[in-house]
């Protein structure tokens, strides 16, 4: 038995309910019964071209992945796997303009809903003719554009409905080890999956070994600079707090934005409440009721300090700031969660370097792995 959405096979999740058997690991997602055909919207298409609008060229190494993802992406499955800042969305508009020349339905995935309504942004900026429909929580009335940008979990709408599939960022939470997500990814796209990160798990990087995906990589940023190396301060939990302080106001005098990561909502209300009798502050985490508000006041630098849990860890772009972490050796901190939070600083063209901090009670594997992969990418030829 295997449930048609998620995949799952395993006997201790299927129940026989009063309209048969059906798979508790997905039931959040709405009841399915095994029995249940599951039926694909066979909407009429029409090829769609139009000026693609980018504010700059690609660069070589960009514009070479960019083609070979298009060339490659209707035979198997892709990796691109670049550093954080390197255009991982521009490398993909080939593959989503060749969608919308041939009559094929293209989505973007992300894991994180901020992500999403940004994502969708920029994209309506480069296609400006044609729709780009988000759909996430708070976004779920209008399901059809030419172009759809999704939460993974909103992908349990739709069954092999999509001819490519973009997954970005798949080694975030939530969807990160989460075989129910995994399942209904797969289930909703006919055609191949292009995944984008940074950091790709153990799990894509199999994929890649066995020769069930194509790994395209990129170690360096668009604007030549040097990816950002965080300095790594190791010492009580007061002092490392004495010195976040004064860095901070060397940053505002600089003029310079801030992100400070905690690693709980506990922690995140405790520095909040500190360092707001100090700095125009703000606080951002999964349970903030206004998050765009809050970010967008950021953005637009009504705040200089944005105190923040793992939510802005990914996908987020802010010009011009740098990045703090208080209690980088915490165990909530893999690798890959440190690597996407200093990649914060230095993305924008503008703005391509700056400053990260480490505070650390001790040292840590994973900070030390951090260091060591971003020294190894800006030592690559």
């Amino acid at each position: 038995m295997k449930c048609p959405r998620c995949l799952n096979e395993d006997p201790r999740f299927f129940y026989y309910g009063s309209k048969g058997w059906y798979c508790r690991k997905c039931v959040q997602f709405k009841r399915i019964c095994v029995e249940d055909e599951r039926n694909q919207m066979n909407d009429v298409r029409f090829p769609i071209e139009g000026q693609i609008q980018l504010k700059y060229p690609l660069t070589k190494a960009q514009k070479e992945i960019a083609e070979k993802c298009a060339e490659y992406i209707d035979h198997t499955n892709i990796l691109i796997n670049a550093v954080t800042g390197a255009g991982k969305t521009e490398m993909v508009l080939n593959v989503i303009e060749k969608c919308l020349k041939e009559r094929k339905r293209c989505c973007f995935a992300i894991a994180r809903r901020q992500v999403v309504l940004q994502i969708r942004e920029r994209l309506a900026l480069i296609f400006p003719f044609i729709k780009v429909t988000a759909i996430c929580e708070g976004y779920t009335q209008d399901l059809v554009g030419d172009i759809l940008v999704v939460t993974t979990h909103q992908l349990y709408r739709f069954y092999k409905e999509f001819d490519v599939l973009i997954l970005d960022e798949p080694d975030a939470f939530p969807f990160k080890g989460n075989e129910t997500l995994h399942g209904i990814a797969k289930t909703a796209c006919k055609g191949h999956i292009l995944y984008l990160t940074a950091t790709p798990d153990r799990e894509i990087i199999k994929e890649v070994s066995l020769s069930n995906c194509i790994e395209f990589k990129l170690l360096k940023r668009p604007h030549g600079y040097p990816l950002p190396i965080p300095t790594v301060i190791v010492a009580p939990k007061f002092i490392c707090w004495i010195y976040l302080i004064c860095w901070l106001l060397k940053k505002r005098k600089e003029k310079t934005q801030v992100i400070l990561f905690v690693p709980t909502i506990k922690k995140m209300k405790i520095a909040y409440k500190m360092m707001n009798k100090i700095f125009k502050c703000c606080a951002l985490c999964s349970k903030t009721e206004n998050k765009e508000e809050v970010l967008n006041q950021f953005i637009q630098k009504k705040t200089n300090l944005c105190i923040a849990t793992t939510i802005l860890e990914r996908g987020i772009t802010i010009e011009g700031v740098d990045v703090a972490i208080m209690d980088a050796d915490d165990p909530i901190y893999d690798e890959a969660a440190l690597i996407q939070m200093i990649g914060r600083v230095g993305r924008s063209i503008h703005h391509p370097s700056g400053e990260g901090l480490f505070l650390c009670k001790r040292t840590s594997r994973n900070v030390k792995a951090c260091v060591t992969r971003l020294k190894e990418a800006n030592d690559a030829p």
